[in-house]
């Protein structure tokens, strides 16, 4: 728009578009050079963010410690339950005594043969093998 007025016929036009141009340029200068420049504010919030971020690394630190600290005591209480419920299955199992359940058959006798003095095989014994085949 400047250089559209610059390039009019008339003098008083050109020579108040040449100076609003000089002032623009100048403004646009000081810009850059405070832009360049850290305000005293950016100064102070950048040494509010390190004591902000020091802060909250610290709080990271204890989160994670506290949320370490639950967790093995978790798995310590689930460790000790466990055991517990171990300890007393063996415990029951270790009271009932070993014998046959109702509805398992047991294994079947072995016949042992009667012997002579001369060590030569004599007789079957009364519980014999033939007797086990007879009942199944």
């Amino acid at each position: 728009m400047l250089q559209r007025l610059q390039t009019d016929k008339e003098a008083e036009v050109r020579d108040a578009a040449r100076v609003s141009k000089e002032e623009v340029d100048k403004t646009e200068r000081e810009n850059r050079r405070e832009d360049h420049r850290d305000s005293k504010e950016d100064v102070e919030d950048a040494e509010r963010e390190k004591c902000e971020q020091a802060m909250l690394d610290i709080a990271k630190e204890t989160d994670k410690t506290e949320r370490r600290s639950k967790l093995r005591n978790l798995l310590k209480s689930e460790r000790d339950k466990g055991l517990a419920d171990i300890h007393t299955v063996n415990v029951r199992q270790m009271k009932t005594p070993l014998k046959n359940k109702v509805g398992c058959p047991s294994l079947p006798k072995i016949a042992v043969a009667n012997r002579t003095p001369d060590n030569k095989v004599a007789a079957m014994g009364s519980s014999s093998l033939s007797s086990h085949r007879r009942r199944l």
